[in-house]
Formats: structure tokens, sequence, C-alpha cells
């Protein structure tokens, strides 16, 4: 394939799905993008992180949120466009890498099983989690890691390093990118080097650095205690919880998600994967290992974990190609192609018909991510700029549409509900947050999946609240899911007096 088809097929690549993503800017934000964004606007506003929102994550997601806020405006479809040039890169990269360790057609074949995978509803692909972050930083960190063991150059293993650094710090899983580099250096090394301890002193003084400035700025800001409560001894505490036996549930449950949907292009990944490892090629069959570790820490195996392993999956399914392109050429671009087509019409709904409130609420079912537009909207006309709101409930998505400030920096009422030491002291300091700001306007969610609360989790806030709300506040909004395209709002004095059905989602209540 000469220069100019290559970059023929790759610019249609792209163009076919951005034009899957922009159909779908506008799907609600859900609550883990809500977490980001309102962080982002956090730090846009000249807020630390972690002084006015709690949270496990790392904060190189909030800053990548932040930088779409301020080039595209403060919106959920900003976040959805930066996705959209967050994949295409990827995608770019996943080629470029596959060009170095495989046939121009395997690359292809590979960028091709890429976006045909990360655009997936069973991966989640369409919303913008930070793993979809982390394998932007990871697979960059290869592809230089790639060029540096070629060149030998230090400046190359420290550009390296700070790549995979950079992984990390969108997320703790990406410390999987780094282990595998560093494996990977060593196992090249083999030989005895003389260069050997310079080169891994620039690839591990690259994997810090971004860390290490991370840490600095926020100590420099005053929260480097709260962020290492909640990045390290919380979200050990978090990662460690799960019995064996809910982690074999879950992980039946997410390979069930994935479904006919992905299942042609899983089974071209795990047609290379035989012929990688036929071949005694570690890389790639590594790089597997590791990204699906990284998808397993905690075991909850959630379906957006999995993004992790699509690079390495797209990859191996590119050495399926070039295995059976060395035999039948046209046979193997008609797989590829198939496999790829297969995975975006299983989902046809979703990708191509469905309205975005309806795409939310196909994919999350009750989870109260289109109404958090409208309840933000009517909080926004209602308050004032200097007005915090609190939310009871994990929805940080609407202090962010409203953009106003969360009455306590607990945005998640998950981490409060769970049965592990610091629970009672965390939902002490929500109550004590939301009493001395007095928020004029609570947002009571009332749908299970915002809190899932824990058996053996105290029950301190639930019964505080219930008491605070009934002494000094009323309804005045009420939002009740009528069907998949519809939700029924009463704003309001007649919200008082309306009934809360099963399905409705959420209660607005302003201060009397």
């Amino acid at each position: 394939m000469n220069r100019n088809a290559r970059w023929a097929v790759l610019g249609l690549l792209l163009l076919a799905a951005a034009a899957i993503r922009l159909r779908l800017l506008q799907v609600p934000l859900e609550r883990d993008e809500g977490e980001y964004a309102y962080g982002a606007s956090l730090l846009l506003g000249g807020r630390a992180p972690f002084s006015s929102m709690y949270s496990m994550k790392l904060p190189g997601t909030q800053f990548a949120y932040a930088s779409f806020l301020a080039l595209f405006g403060h919106s959920g479809a900003a976040i959805r466009f930066g996705l959209l040039l967050v994949n295409a890169a990827t995608t770019l990269l996943v080629f470029a890498l596959g060009r170095r360790l495989m046939s121009c057609g395997g690359a292809i074949a590979a960028a091709a099983a890429f976006a045909a995978l990360s655009l997936s509803p069973a991966f989640l692909g369409i919303f913008a989690h930070a793993t979809h972050f982390v394998i932007l930083f990871a697979v960059a960190g290869l592809l230089v890691l790639h060029i540096a063991l070629e060149s030998r150059r230090r400046r190359h293993f420290a550009a390296a390093g700070a790549l995979l650094g950079a992984a990390v710090l969108m997320k703790q899983a990406g410390l999987v990118f780094p282990a595998l580099a560093i494996c990977w250096w060593g196992w090249e090394c083999r030989s005895g080097r003389r260069r050997w301890a310079a080169e891994g002193a620039s690839l591990c003084a690259g994997i810090a650095a971004p860390l290490l400035v991370t840490a600095a700025a926020v100590a420099l800001a005053g929260t480097l205690p709260a962020m290492w409560f909640w990045t390290v001894t919380y979200a050990r505490e978090y990662a460690t919880a799960l019995p064996l036996a809910e982690a074999l549930r879950n992980l039946g449950r997410a390979v069930a998600r994935f479904g006919p949907a992905t299942l042609p292009v899983l089974l071209l990944a795990g047609a290379g994967l035989v012929v990688a490892l036929a071949r005694r090629s570690a890389l790639l069959p590594l790089l597997l290992l590791c990204s699906l570790a990284g998808a397993a820490v905690g075991f909850y195996f959630r379906r957006h974990y999995f993004i992790l392993a699509i690079p390495a999956a797209a990859l191996l399914a590119g050495c399926a190609f070039d295995a059976l392109a060395a035999r039948a050429r046209s046979a193997a671009v008609t797989v590829v192609c198939a496999a790829c087509a297969w995975t975006l019409v299983a989902e046809r709904d979703v990708l191509f018909a469905l309205p975005p409130a309806a795409v939310s609420r196909a994919i999350y079912g009750e989870n109260p991510f289109p109404e958090a537009v409208e309840i933000a909207r009517y909080l926004r006309e209602h308050t004032g700029e200097r007005d915090r709101v609190a939310v009871l409930g994990s929805e940080p998505e609407i202090p962010f549409y409203a953009r106003r400030l969360s009455a306590t920096g607990h945005v998640y009422m998950y981490s409060l509900m769970e049965a592990h030491p610091f629970a009672s002291a965390m939902q002490e300091q929500a109550i004590r947050e939301i009493e001395s700001a007095r928020p004029p306007y609570i947002v009571w969610v009332l749908a299970q999946s915002s809190w899932l609360p824990h058996p053996g989790a105290p029950r301190l806030l639930p019964e505080w609240a219930r008491r605070y709300v009934a002494q000094g506040y009323r309804v005045v909004g009420n939002a009740t899911v009528v069907d998949l395209t519809h939700t029924r709002y009463v704003w309001g004095a007649a919200a008082e007096s309306e009934p809360i059905e099963e399905t409705t989602v959420a209660l607005l209540l302003e201060r009397r």
C-alpha cells in the first residue's frame, strides 16, 4: 500500500468514527464524567485539587477536562468533543505502534479494530472515562520507548517515561504500563549493555516526573495530606474490599455484557494472540496481560475498565490480519472489515438512531443523568453565583451543569455508604459541611444506583438527611421517569403534592 492510500484509509477511518461521536455530543454526562467535569471547573476557578472535591483518583483526567472546557466552553458537548480528539489521537498512535511491529496493512487493521472497539457501548466507549486518557499516554509512551530502544538515546527514554507517568496521573490503574515498560527495557538489556544504568535512570525519572510535579503543586496548595488519604489510604481500602466470590460474579457480568457486538473483533484478537505466541513474540501478549491486570484492579470489572485492554486487542487483531494476509490478502481485508462493521451494526440503535437522552437511558437505566440537566437548569435560574447546592446522591454532574459549588466536597455518596473504617468520619464531615453551607436547595436523588449502601455501612447520614430536610425544606421539583424517551417534571408549589412513584428518580428541595 502506497503512502497516499495508507493515509486515505486512515483518514476515512477517523472521519467515520468522528461522525458517530459528533452525533452523540449531546448525550448527558454520566457520574464519572460529572466528577471530572466538576473537578475541572474547580481547577479553572482557581481551586486546588482535593480542596473542594474529594476523589480517590489522581487529578490528571481533571486537568484534561479543564483543557476541554477552556478550549470549547463549559458544557457536556465540550467534553465529548475533547474525547473525540483524544480517541482520534489514540487511533493514530495505535497505527504508529503497529507500523513498527507489523506490516502497514496489519497496522491499519489494528487502527480499525481500535476505533470500532473504543466506540462500542459494551465498553461504555462513548463516554469520556479516565481509561481513554490512560491509553492515550500509555500507547504514546510505548511507541516512544520502542524508538528509544532503537536509538539508545537517554532523552528518548526520559520522554517515554514521562508519557507513561502521565498515564498513571490519569488514573492509578495506569501503573501497569510503566511496569510493562520497565520489564520490556530490562529484557532488551539482558545482554549487558554498558549504558543500561543511564537508560534505566532516564526511564524511571521520566515516569516519576509527572507524579512528583503534581505532588509538589498540591503540596504548595496545602492539600497534599488530603490527596494522600484519598488516592492512597482510602483507594487501597476500596481496592481490597471485595470478596473473591463477588469478584467472580462481577467478571461474569462484565464478560456477558461484551456479548455478540464485540465478539468478532475479540475472536480476531484471540487468533492474533495465538500467532504472537507461536512466533515467540512476547511484547503484545505481555501488553494484553498487563492491560487486563489494570482492568482487574479491585475486582470490580466495570465495563469501562476494559478500555485499558483495547489497544492490545487491536494490535493482536492486526497480527491476525498479517497472518491471514500472507495466505489470502483479500480474505484478510474482508474479515477485518466485517468484524469491525459488525461491532457497530450490532449497536446500531445506540450509535445511529436513539436521541441523546434515550442513549443515556438505554445504557444506564434508572440513573438520573438526563434529569440532571433539567434539575441543574432550574438551580442555575433560581440561585446566585455564590450559592452552594447540596446533592444527596452521587451525581456531581449536577453542580457542574448548574455552575454552582457543592455544599460538600463529598460529591459521591458511594464512599460514605461503604463498610470501611473511614465511613463514619466521612459521613460526619459531609453533615458538617452541608450544615455550615446552609444551601438554599438540596437535590435528593432517590435512584438506588446513586447510593448503593453496603449492609455493614453506618446509617448516620441518611438518618440525619431525613430530619434535616423535614425541618427546613419543601419540595419544589419532582422528576419521574415515564419511559425511555420521556421524564415528567413538576416544578414549584405543585411538586409538593406530586406523589412519589417507583420511577421518581430525584426531588428538588428549597429551604423554607
